[in-house]
């Protein structure tokens, strides 16, 4: 009995570890899937500018054309009371028609002298408004400019870095892969050795062997009382070999949530979170030279322990 448990042991510990190696793996791929993927940095559209002299000319010499036309026509009445022509003693059809002369007179001088110094005033203006606003516009494309210039080369740096972080994960993965290949081949040597039936060759078969043979529910693989009977009287079989995808989403549904198996699942889970929020913590500038991971030394120690299993099998 001691030597199965013992055997049933290593290889419940070897799919734990798989299953913890292809669960890293995954997350890994998963962190990579969402690097280098480049941004769309539009170059600016150049502000113009929308100020027209045309415009200023026009409006002033509006604007001090009516100022005149209010003037002259002020200066013409003024000038015809102090003529005496819009007196009553004085009052006449002569002296109208001199009055409505004189004030139109006054009139379209005042219009024409304040229409001429608007059209010098505004084409003054117009011209000032225009330099200023051509300097703003210039200080405004060079600020967009500037900024264009830094996203790019801020864009340019993380894609960069993205790719040397790239790099390293995926220098992880295949250390993971390479020792996940090592570790499939030793589990399927023990598994012969132990004469383990094919269809309990999965995780939670073993997880439940493990806790069945060591609370001494079942004390051998065969017969009525033996462990094959017991896990296929006790667990839904179809769903044993589900793939791992299955088993992280639907643990509760899969795995008895008072289990042995479920609580060490639930903390291979938490491990791996571990490893792979450690590799987030390696600055991008020491990617090329990390090599003290906690992947790294996952793998080292698996390898020595696999090595003893294999010995203790074999001996």
């Amino acid at each position: 009995m001691a030597d199965l448990q013992k055997s049933i042991s290593i290889l419940y510990d070897l799919e734990l570890n798989n299953y913890l190696m292809t669960n890293t793996i995954n997350q890994i791929k998963e962190k990579d899937s969402k690097l280098c993927i480049a941004k769309s940095i539009s170059k600016p559209a150049k502000e113009k500018n929308e100020v027209s002299i045309f415009s200023a000319v026009i409006t002033t010499a509006i604007i001090l054309g009516i100022i005149g036309t209010c003037i002259g026509l002020y200066l013409g009445i003024r000038l015809c009371k102090e003529e005496g022509f819009l007196t009553l003693q004085t009052l006449s059809l002569v002296t109208i028609l001199v009055t409505i002369i004189g004030c139109a007179l006054c009139l379209v001088g005042g219009a024409i002298a304040g229409g001429g110094c608007g059209l010098i005033i505004g084409l003054l203006i117009g011209i000032i408004r225009k330099i200023v606003e051509q300097n703003n516009v210039n200080s405004a494309n060079e600020y967009k400019n500037i900024e264009y210039k830094k996203n790019l080369e801020s864009e340019e740096k993380r894609m960069t870095d993205e790719s040397q972080k790239r790099s390293f994960y995926r220098g992880q993965i295949q250390i993971l892969n390479d020792k996940l290949a090592e570790s499939n081949k030793n589990l399927e040597i023990i598994y012969n050795a132990v004469g383990i039936d094919k269809s309990f060759r999965n995780l939670i078969c073993m997880g439940y062997m493990e806790e069945y043979i060591r609370l001494q529910i079942a004390t051998k693989l065969g017969g009525v009382d033996g462990l094959y009977f017991v896990i296929k009287q006790q667990l839904n079989f179809d769903q044993i070999n589900a793939s791992l995808n299955v088993i992280i989403e639907k643990l509760d549904t899969i795995i008895d949530n008072q289990s042995h198996l479920y609580h060490a699942i639930l903390a291979v889970n938490d491990k791996c979170a571990s490893m792979v929020d450690q590799l987030e913590t390696i600055s991008y500038n020491t990617y090329s030279t990390a090599y003290d991971t906690a992947i790294n030394t996952y793998v080292d120690e698996r390898r020595d322990q696999e090595l003893d299993y294999l010995n203790y099998i074999n001996s």
